[in-house]
């Protein structure tokens, strides 16, 4: 689904979606569309709300590449991407260098190993 700037809020975070960029969406079992301003909200939503059905949920990615929307679990992940929520997880369509699959993208959120653990950023960006 489309959506217009600024009129939707992330249910994770509460922020507006002010862009396609970076955003998700969840396509929930009763057939409810849910959106995201980062990748990482997606993933912790899900986690906090649905993970009992997980599988049966349908995530979608706009990707920063070829500006399409394709499924979450398809994309190719940078960790040290400007993300809203500053996680670092940028989705991308073709493979990029250093990319990671959704699988380690959701392992790394759940465990709190993205740019906003000060540690992660300083070893990801090589400095404080």
């Amino acid at each position: 689904l489309e959506f217009k700037p600024n009129k939707i809020v992330c249910p994770q975070c509460n922020m507006f979606l002010v862009e396609k960029e970076h955003t998700a969406q969840a396509i929930t079992t009763d057939n409810k569309t849910h959106f995201f301003d980062d990748p990482g909200c997606l993933i912790l939503w899900i986690e906090e709300n649905h993970k009992q059905d997980e599988k049966d949920i349908v995530k979608w990615v706009y990707t920063l590449d070829t500006k399409e929307w394709i499924l979450a679990q398809k994309a190719f992940y940078s960790i040290n991407d400007k993300t809203p929520m500053e996680y670092g997880f940028g989705a991308y369509e073709k493979p990029i260098k250093n990319h990671i699959d959704y699988n380690e993208m959701k392992l790394r959120m759940l465990r709190g190993e993205n740019m906003t653990n000060p540690k992660i950023r300083k070893k990801i960006l090589g400095h404080s």
